[in-house]
């Protein structure tokens, strides 16, 4: 059989690098900037995968597999419910890592040990210009440059998140979170006629094992848990990544 052609879709502030190598053509579009700005929304990143998938490398493609990891999941089925919930072109295998059918900031967390605070509240000022900037001054040096997170020493989520705001503008940060407002796509799962697997870590810091739960059973796909794993289980667990991407395959 043809090696498939892989779309990337990281989570939110990273790249295509913390995937691991799959043995076949992979490639992932550029968010670190935020297409259309922090007001733009999930739409705008819809826009944008329509135009990166909208080249021969991909169309002309005798199989196509979508890995989508946390927000790369969402945008994943957001997109793929936008072109009749196949894709454009039809895609013919779904892997989704760490991620949730919605809504959003009303079952995320973020972790401050020993707490889980919830995400909802925190956004409006998490997300505004001055935060996000004084954020990105401290954590991210106030520079951007792509990070490679195969070679990246940290691999504990606070440095992956640290690294996250080295590659990624205020712009872009911004534009993500203001892209998970409203998400909420649990009533249209069973519009997904694509074969699906979840993967989903049994300590994911964001979001509970629960979540995952309800996106497979929506989907009709197939749930992986991952024991001890958190929320970069690309990164942690990439031979559970690659096993998925290949039972599609």
């Amino acid at each position: 059989m043809t090696a498939p052609r892989i779309l990337l879709l990281p989570g939110m502030a990273l790249n295509a690098t913390i995937f691991p190598a799959f043995g076949a053509e992979s490639f992932g579009p550029d968010f670190s900037d935020g297409p259309g700005g922090p007001g733009a929304g999930m739409g705008a990143y819809m826009d944008a995968l329509d135009t990166f998938t909208n080249t021969p490398s991909w169309r002309d493609a005798t199989r196509r597999i979508v890995v989508g990891h946390s927000f790369g999941g969402m945008l994943a089925l957001a997109w793929l419910l936008r072109h009749n919930g196949t894709g454009q072109p039809p895609i013919h295998g779904l892997v989704l890592i760490s991620t949730t059918a919605g809504p959003m900031y009303d079952v995320a967390a973020v972790r401050l040990p020993p707490f889980r605070l919830p995400a909802k509240p925190l956004m409006p000022i998490w997300n505004s210009g001055i935060v996000s900037a004084a954020t990105k001054l401290i954590l991210g040096g106030g520079r951007t440059g792509t990070v490679d997170f195969q070679q990246y020493r940290g691999r504990s989520e606070l440095a992956v998140g640290i690294a996250g705001w080295r590659q990624t503008t205020v712009r872009g940060r911004r534009a993500y979170r203001a892209g998970m407002v409203g998400y909420d796509v649990r009533n249209r799962l069973q519009e997904v006629n694509v074969p699906a697997i979840v993967l989903h870590g049994t300590h994911d810091t964001y979001f509970r094992v629960r979540e995952a739960q309800a996106l497979a059973t929506g989907l009709s796909a197939e749930l992986r848990l991952l024991p001890g794993a958190r929320h970069v289980p690309p990164l942690s667990h990439p031979q559970a990544v690659r096993a998925a991407v290949a039972a599609l395959s």
